[in-house]
């Protein structure tokens, strides 16, 4: 078992670096019905992060 999947400030880490491709990303979508889901997941991360 990979020890730094246990620690929960890795973790964060690893989610608040994946939130941030994934907002560059949305600059590059096109379709808005993509897009918002995109934006939906983004906030459920967000709002688990930094409640």
């Amino acid at each position: 078992m990979d020890r730094k999947r246990n620690n929960p400030t890795w973790c964060c880490d690893q989610i608040e670096e994946k939130i941030k491709d994934y907002k560059l990303s949305l600059t590059e979508i096109r379709e808005e019905e993509v897009k918002r889901q995109m934006e939906i997941v983004i906030d459920d991360l967000e709002s688990i992060l930094y409640g």
